[in-house]
């Protein structure tokens, strides 16, 4: 999804009559996540805080491209894999590259244009890459069985299983009996997921705030 820039800048300058803005587009895999999600943060500080509200700073993420997460990381045995979730349509491989960490890592397609319906989406991508970012209805990407290798033709491949969808957000394995507590439904879960940040990345923005404030209120009533 593209964010209007104008709106953005907008949005800014109205809180910058009252705050200090602070902004960063941010890589969700950075934080541990294993995901290609980017995000654009603005965390807006009172002008009361003073020069702390300056001094704040978004905090980066612990990984880089020399040890960034890759989805087979997180991915279930091909055994556990629904059938529905099995793919065997025509797959034209691409010309291969080396996979780069913290990156999408493409193998094939379907040699359609866009990224095709949820049930059938059009690229293929290799188990050393980010995993795509999915839809409400597991669209966005697919995968080969674990065992293939480069030069290999692509036979069979598998959409995102529930267990993967979880993993790839940081999520506790029984968030999925908690969200089937609502409504046992696959697209639910993967819905209420994608809508929400990451868990590792939300902590870790989620933490700077809270240790700012505790040091700012902190400092004030003393």
């Amino acid at each position: 999804m593209k964010v209007d820039k104008s709106a953005v800048k907008e949005i800014i300058e109205k809180l910058e009559t009252v705050y200090i803005v602070h902004t960063a587009i941010l890589n969700v895999w950075r934080y541990g996540d294993v995901s290609n999600r980017e995000r654009l943060m603005i965390v807006a500080i009172h002008k009361k805080f003073g020069s702390m509200a300056d001094e704040y700073c978004i905090p980066a993420g612990e990984f880089d491209s020399s040890r960034a997460p890759q989805a087979w990381m997180v991915a279930c045995d091909d055994r556990d894999v629904a059938q529905n979730l099995w793919r065997t349509d025509k797959i034209l491989n691409t010309t291969w590259r080396e996979p780069e960490l913290g990156k999408l890592h493409l193998i094939g397609t379907t040699g359609k244009r866009g990224m095709g319906f949820s049930e059938l989406p059009n690229a293929v991508y290799s188990w050393q890459s980010l995993d795509n970012c999915q839809t409400s209805y597991n669209g966005g990407g697919r995968r080969p069985t674990r065992d293939w290798q480069r030069g290999e033709e692509i036979t069979c491949t598998r959409l995102t299983t529930i267990p993967e969808t979880l993993k790839i957000a940081s999520l506790p394995s029984d968030y999925e009996s908690f969200a089937r507590g609502v409504r046992d439904d696959d697209d639910f879960i993967r819905e209420a997921v994608n809508l929400g940040w990451p868990q590792r990345f939300a902590h870790t923005i989620d933490s700077s705030v809270m240790q700012f404030l505790e040091r700012a209120y902190g400092k004030t009533r003393s």
